[in-house]
Formats: C-alpha cells, sequence, structure tokens
C-alpha cells in the first residue's frame, strides 16, 4: 500500500486496482470459526478450514513460547479467509507491478485496523511456508520492535519450514533454495548482511532465493544452531537489544567475535553439506482449539471482503460494490457505512463521502474507529493530491484541520486507539505553526504501539521541523535499521533533509552563517544523492561568502579598514550572488572614499 506518511500496510507484492467484480455467488457457502487468535471466513470444506486453524494457532503458541515478550493488543483478532478455489480467490488476490495476479498461494497484511491472512487453500496448493514466514514478521513487530531487518528475515525464514506433525515440534530445517543458492555462491558478508537497511535491501528477491534472505536465514540458523561457542535461544538472541548500544554490537560483544571473524564463520557455515534442525521441547504445543463453526453472516462476509479491498487492495470500486450489498442485506451495518464513506473519499466523492459519514456516527456514535477511518480517509486524500510533498500553506489546509477533529474525537471514544494518535501527529507534518501537539500524540502512539515503524519515521521528522536535529537522526537511525519498507525511510530522511534546509535558511537571514554551515557539513556527509550533495555544498560556498562579507563589515567597523578591504577583495573575485555582489561593490565603494589604516 504505497501511501504516505500513513503508510502501515505490510504486503508480498502491489495490490492492483481492478474494474467492477462480481461478488461471491449467494450460493457459495462460506463458514466463520473462531479460535483464540484469528476470526476466519472460509469457502473451504470444513475439514481443510479446521486444519488450517489448528496449524496458526498451534504455529502462535509455539511461537509464543520460543520468543515471549511485550505483546501488543490488536484492536481486534487477526482475520483470516480461507478461499477453497483458485476462482474464489482471484478477485481477491495481490497483483504484481504489471497487474498479474501474484503467483503466491496467499499473504498476510497489516492495515491500520488490523491483520490480514488470505489463503489459497485450493487442494494442492502449499501455502504455509509463506503465511509462517509473514506471521513471524507481524509477531516480531509487536513483541520486539526495534528488531533489525537481517533479523527479522532471518528468523522468518528460520521459523517458515516448521512443522508440526504427530505431536512433534521440529525447527530449522533448511529451506532448499537457500541451500541450492549457498551450494553455488559465497555466503554474504557479515558487514552486508548486519549493514542492511530497508533502502539497501533487495526486495525485489520476491522467491526469497538470493543473497540476503539465504544470508539472512544462514546467519540465524548459526546463531540458533552453532554460534561458536554455543547456540543462543530465540529469546536470548532478541533480548540483546539494549538502549545503551546499537543490537548488532550488541550481538558481536555477545558472541566475543569481530565483523571479520564472524564472515569468516559464516562462511565456514554455509559451506556445510547438511543443517541440523531442533525438535523443540515446548512445555504444551496443544493449540486452542477453533469453536466448531457456523454459516457465516452473509452481510458480515461482504464487508469483510470489502475491507479486504479497500484498507488492502485499495480497489475503492471493488470495496464499495461489497459494502452495498452488505447494507442492502442488513441496513444497520455500521462498518459498511464507514467503509463506503471511506472509499467515497478515496474516489473523490466527497459529499456522499460526507453522507456516508454521518450515517455511520447515526448508527453507532460512541465507535472511535468511525471517526478514525474519516480521519484516515482524508488524510490519504489529502497526501494524493499533493504526491511525494509536504506542502505547507500559511495554515492547516481545512481538510486535514477536519482530519484531525476526527482523530480527535477518536481518542476521545477510545484512548487506546493508537492509530488515532498516530493520524492527529500526521496532520501536524502539514502544519505551518507549532508541531509540538503533534509531537505529544506520536509519542503517546509509540507508547501504545511501539511495533510501527511510521510513527517512529513521523517523529523523526516533527523532531526535525522542531529544532531537534540530534533525536530526528537517532529516531531515522532507529527507523532505517528495523523498518521493512524503503519507501517510508526514503520519505522521512527526505523530510527531514527538508526541515534542516529550512532551518539552514533562517539561520542565514539571522546571520548566524557559521552555525547554518555546520548543519550543512553534517547533510553533505548524511545524503547519498549526488545532485543534492552538490546542492549542499554550493550553499555551503554561498553561506561562506556571506560569513566573509559579515566578518569584513564587523572589522570595518571596528576600524581595521586595510584588513575589510582585503577581505572584500578577495571576495570581488568570486562568484557571488548577485545581491552580495552588489553589497562588497558598495562597502569597496565606501572604503575607497576613506584613509586606510
Amino acid at each position: 500500500m504505497n501511501r504516505l506518511p500513513l503508510r502501515i500496510g505490510l504486503v508480498l507484492l502491489l495490490a492492483g486496482t481492478s474494474s467492477a467484480m462480481a461478488l461471491p455467488s449467494e450460493e457459495s457457502r462460506w463458514i466463520e470459526v473462531r479460535s483464540d487468535h484469528f476470526r476466519f471466513f472460509s469457502s473451504a470444506s470444513e475439514d481443510r478450514t479446521h486444519d488450517i486453524v489448528a496449524a496458526l494457532e498451534q504455529f502462535r503458541t509455539v511461537l509464543d513460547q520460543l520468543m515471549p515478550g511485550r505483546s501488543v493488543e490488536d484492536t481486534e483478532m487477526t482475520t483470516v479467509f480461507v478461499f477453497g478455489s483458485n476462482d474464489s480467490y482471484g478477485p481477491y488476490n495481490l497483483r504484481t507491478a504489471s497487474g498479474e495476479p501474484s503467483a503466491a498461494a496467499g499473504f498476510c497484511a497489516r492495515s491500520p485496523y488490523g491483520y490480514t491472512i488470505a489463503i489459497n487453500a485450493t487442494p494442492g496448493r502449499s501455502y504455509r511456508q509463506m503465511i509462517y514466514h509473514e506471521y513471524v514478521h507481524h509477531l516480531l513487530f509487536q513483541r520486539f520492535p526495534g528488531t533489525p531487518i537481517w533479523l527479522h528475515e532471518g528468523l522468518a525464514e528460520y521459523f517458515s519450514t516448521l512443522t508440526l506433525d504427530d505431536g512433534q515440534t521440529r525447527i530449522g530445517f533448511a529451506p532448499q533454495r537457500h541451500v541450492d543458492w549457498l551450494r553455488t555462491n559465497e555466503a554474504p558478508a557479515a558487514y552486508v548482511l548486519l549493514g542492511a537497511t530497508a533502502e539497501s535491501v533487495k526486495y525485489s528477491e520476491i522467491e526469497r532465493a538470493g543473497p540476503f534472505y539465504a544470508g539472512s536465514w544462514l546467519l540465524a540458523h548459526y546463531l540458533l544452531q552453532d554460534a561458536g561457542a554455543g547456540p543462543l535461544s530465540v529469546q536470548a538472541l532478541l533480548e540483546l537489544r539494549s538502549a545503551d548500544a546499537p543490537y548488532n554490537r550488541s550481538l558481536l560483544e555477545a558472541l566475543g567475535v569481530s565483523k571479520r571473524e564472524l564472515s569468516d564463520r559464516l562462511g565456514a557455515y554455509g559451506r556445510k553439506k547438511s543443517f541440523a534442525f531442533n525438535t523443540a521441547q515446548l512445555e504444551d504445543s496443544t493449540p486452542p482449539e477453533g469453536d466448531a463453526g457456523k454459516l457465516a453472516s452473509r452481510s458480515d462476509l461482504m464487508v469483510r471482503l470489502g475491507e479486504l479491498l479497500s484498507f488492502v487492495h485499495d480497489d475503492q470500486a471493488a470495496a464499495s460494490e461489497h459494502f452495498r450489498a452488505a447494507l442492502a442485506i442488513d441496513p444497520g451495518q455500521v462498518r459498511a457505512a464507514i467503509g463506503l464513506s471511506y472509499a467515497s473519499e478515496l474516489s473523490g466523492e466527497q459529499a456522499q463521502a460526507s453522507e456516508w459519514f454521518a450515517k455511520a456516527v447515526k448508527l453507532s456514535a460512541e465507535d472511535g474507529t468511525v471517526h478514525l477511518k474519516r480521519a484516515d480517509a482524508l488524510i490519504i486524500a489529502f497526501q494524493r493530491r499533493h504526491p511525494g510533498k509536504t506542502p505547507l500553506g500559511s495554515q492547516l489546509d481545512p481538510q486535514l484541520a477536519l482530519a484531525r477533529e476526527s482523530a480527535l474525537r477518536a481518542t476521545e471514544l477510545d484512548p487506546k486507539l493508537a492509530h488515532a494518535y498516530l493520524a492527529i501527529g500526521t496532520t501536524y507534518i502539514y502544519d505551518p505553526g507549532d508541531v509540538g501537539p503533534g509531537i505529544a500524540a506520536l509519542e503517546q502512539a509509540r507508547r501504545l504501539d511501539p511495533s510501527r515503524p511510521e510513527v517512529t519515521a513521523h517523529l523523526a521528522v516533527l523532531s526535525a521541523r522542531n529544532g531537534d536535529f540530534d533525536r530526528a537522526d537517532v529516531l531515522l537511525a532507529e527507523v532505517g535499521d528495523t523498518a521493512l519498507d524503503a519507501d517510508l525511510v526514503r520519505r522521512a530522511r527526505k523530510s527531514v533533509s527538508l526541515a534542516k534546509h529550512a532551518y539552514v535558511g533562517r539561520l542565514g537571514q539571522e546571520s548566524r552563517f557559521r552555525e547554518a554551515i555546520m548543519l550543512l557539513g553534517d547533510m553533505i556527509e548524511e545524503t547519498t544523492d549526488p545532485a543534492y550533495k552538490e546542492v549542499l555544498q554550493g550553499e555551503v560556498r554561498r553561506l561562506g561568502h556571506y560569513d566573509k562579507y559579515r566578518e569584513a563589515v564587523a572589522l570595518a567597523n571596528g576600524g581595521q579598514l586595510a584588513h575589510a578591504r582585503e577581505i572584500l577583495v578577495v571576495l570581488q573575485s568570486a562568484e557571488l550572488d548577485q545581491a552580495l555582489s552588489e553589497q562588497v561593490e558598495d562597502a569597496l565603494k565606501q572604503l575607497g572614499e576613506q584613509p586606510g589604516r
């Protein structure tokens, strides 16, 4: 889902926008099953559905014991769609960048309103490794925010091959694609893996069969199965995080090795003929059982599928068809009404969006999520009118003011809605005034749910707007090391850089040239864009000229006319902007009319 700064989706491929689509047939049989952590809507057979229920609950049970940590409660249970055939899955499948249906047997997506899993359960399709991989990301984001990217991917791959057969839990089987790659390639150096960020990682490795995924899996496997002096537990590995030191430094200190030594060990490990696996000794691997299941309410099913299309696939036309179908069955469906408001706003139908929002509030005036979804739609619609830009007018745009009002109302109704505080903070990115309340809102979102990298990214931007560049840089480093979203990181870095550049301008207007030049020097070191670096270097030269002119004026005012004249003559031969050039000429003319010293 390519929208910022409210981007929160984590999907495997790009979601495509489709034309009008047929709704699921009224004759199709869908069942609903609830378990402790999941809510399933399935058109597959009951036996296959319950197998999937057991597999996901047991996988979560295993992970609960292997990597316990602070669990952030979702606003609702994870929704799982189980499609019983290719035909039923096709309209809800992801699309590649070219618009073709994804070849994956399912996908996981994190929307602002919960986590969603979709599974193509056509007999003969294999989906478990992909689902397990993505669900590990979900739990890591929830329980261990700040986990570096290589460990995110390494653990996701390590657990993706977990088997739960015959009461035995086996962990650590080597994915064959990684073994095949390592048979013909040298393992990546440790410094490459440890230094990976969302901007440097090649996430185009859709099949996860290239050097980054193979290397991340190999390093995780080495740490959990060998690690030289002895393997680390998953919990010990995750708890190496420290507030006083970067994760990678803590890892190297725990292992007692340098990056070079770790690279040597990893290279030797990658040349092994076979890789061990573990049979986990768990306290209890019996999964919570789902209920017996019931026929799904068609109205509820249409709403849930509509939300999948709207919030994950950004297909507002198809989503609207589903929401209208739900309301035709049950006019009291508040989720369908607010879904239509959201879809209408993003389709440019603002009047209809306002009408549907009013209906949703009338149906459920005390539901905070109704106001939150309205705020989200207004913010995203505004962003789409200004792609890639952060427009700052003389006052906050009325649409964003309305979004802020809606988000504030959401927090009044439900103070635990972390995403509502994120929405409030996001509006301040476009506010030319005091950003302090936006920082406070984002801090609250971070306390309620530290798993959202976009909160950290936006907090970095507002900190920079507030002149706190040291904190902005720390937050940028944090989000760059841990976010899986390269676009989010790039946009945050650009916004922070623009804030710094604006501050340089203010310093220049106040004749604080040397402070401005020091800040520009830091920016030159930070940027990887050659063109922007050249712009910054030009700015350093320009402000350096103004600083020398200020020095000459001060000397002249102090009576040191000869010294002042020397500086001005040197400046006269430099490449100056027109305003400074005229000032230098005027100053030399005045000095020429005075006796030198």
